[in-house]
């Protein structure tokens, strides 16, 4: 009967799609059929897309290939901010907006119209049909306490999903609520999936038959992965994207995250990462900094989109630099990195905060352990920083409380560096 249920509920979400303009199935056909393209060919499609555009430089010449978008300015969020009020003025009816999360600065609003949604979306499912589910599959949403309101539950409802908070609500409460739901499979947060991991290790419980695991938004490392994988027995799989592209890169079985977007051209400018859309019209992005330093690579595999993937993701270039006792500038991916080693060494997996708002100095919060191990690990992190980086810090352990929805691993809150 459950069966029956789940595949009515995703005929009615896929229905609903269709009903609002929202076309998945031929965008799915065109993304499956672009990555079984080679190499070359999916490059002229690419520059068909380009030349779509009509791109030109400030002097007036023609972008015609990817060898001359560094003629192009770089587009900050400002600038596409400024850009959208005028265009969310004019968007017709029936476009989609969309906003992001607003952790770095205010909010950004997305305007789509529903071939531009359509693409995204289809994007969405291409990944998720590798894994082994589809978008309109029964969803468990770890993402913070739910909006309420009637708007938002029929929302959920058409979407074939249920928003659940582990943080919030108490640990009896929620694994019966997750029982219930009996999901397919579970996206959300790093943060919000292992705190939920947490709660079930220490309450054992029979727990739903998942297909997988998707984390988003935050950075995860492998210890935590494998730690959330040995609970529920199921692949823990990245994605990574943002709100103004969605999907930019799908993590395969082999740990890759290949850019999975036809539609997304993909560049480097000092280590931060340039996103440009070659279809979108209602905003258009070209070479727009999205505020993360990653690394770009080729790989050998070839299980769904390109050879290419994003490698290491250090952060948000926002508030990402710290410093040290000494005033020496370092990058905050090394408390990530700390973390990790001293995971691996005591075989336990805990989440990490931490806030900086004097030089030299670094507030701590660790959840998942007691008082002496909270003074080990800063002894660890501290001597980690030093060996590595030459750099001296202190510590303060914080006890502030946990952290509900999304929030980086390091903040940094100097009001004047001199």
């Amino acid at each position: 009967m459950k069966n029956f249920t789940n595949l009515f509920r995703y005929f009615i979400t896929r229905v609903f799609f269709r009903a609002v303009g929202v076309h998945l199935s031929s965008y799915l056909n065109f993304i499956e059929e672009f990555w079984r393209l080679n190499e070359e060919e999916q490059r002229e499609k690419q520059l068909e897309f380009l030349n779509g555009l009509g791109l030109k430089d400030e002097s007036g010449k023609v972008i015609c290939d990817f060898d001359s978008f560094s003629r192009l300015p770089i587009m900050t969020k400002s600038n596409f901010k400024s850009r959208g009020s005028t265009i969310i003025e004019k968007s017709a009816k029936g476009s989609f907006i969309r906003k992001t999360a607003g952790t770095t600065s205010s909010p950004t609003t997305v305007v789509l119209n529903k071939d531009e949604l359509s693409k995204l979306l289809a994007v969405r499912d291409y990944c998720f049909k590798n894994h082994g589910f589809r978008l309109g599959s029964r969803e468990a949403r770890f993402w913070g306490r739910a909006t309420n309101g009637f708007r938002n539950d029929l929302k959920n409802f058409l979407l074939h999903r249920q928003i659940f908070d582990a943080v919030a609500d108490e640990p009896e409460v929620f694994l019966q609520k997750l029982a219930r739901w009996n999901p397919v499979y579970i996206y959300g947060y790093s943060s919000m999936v292992l705190e939920a991991t947490r709660i079930v290790k220490e309450n054992p419980v029979k727990l739903p038959r998942l297909r997988g695991i998707v984390v988003t938004a935050e950075a995860i490392m492998p210890p935590q992965k494998a730690y959330i994988e040995s609970t529920f027995a199921v692949p823990v799989i990245e994605e990574y994207g943002s709100t103004e592209f969605d999907v930019i890169a799908f993590e395969c079985r082999r740990r890759h995250r290949h850019l999975v977007n036809p539609w997304i051209h993909l560049e480097r400018e000092s280590e931060e990462l340039l996103v440009s859309d070659l279809s979108r019209c209602s905003q258009p992005l070209i070479r727009y900094s999205i505020g993360d330093v990653a690394e770009i690579y080729h790989s050998e595999c070839g299980a769904f989109g390109s050879f290419k993937c994003v490698g290491e993701i250090k952060g948000r270039t926002i508030n990402q630099i710290a410093y040290g006792a000494d005033g020496k500038r370092f990058h905050a991916v090394i408390f990530s990195r700390a973390l990790e080693h001293y995971m691996v060494r005591v075989d336990k997996v805990f989440s990490f905060r931490f806030v900086q708002n004097e030089v030299g100095v670094f507030h701590m919060n660790i959840n998942g352990c007691d008082e002496a191990e909270e003074n080990r690990i800063k002894a660890f992190v501290i001597d980690f920083v030093l060996s590595e980086l030459g750099v001296p810090i202190e510590i303060e352990l914080s006890n502030t409380e946990k952290v509900d929805g999304k929030k980086p691993y390091f903040e940094q809150q100097l009001e004047e560096i001199h």
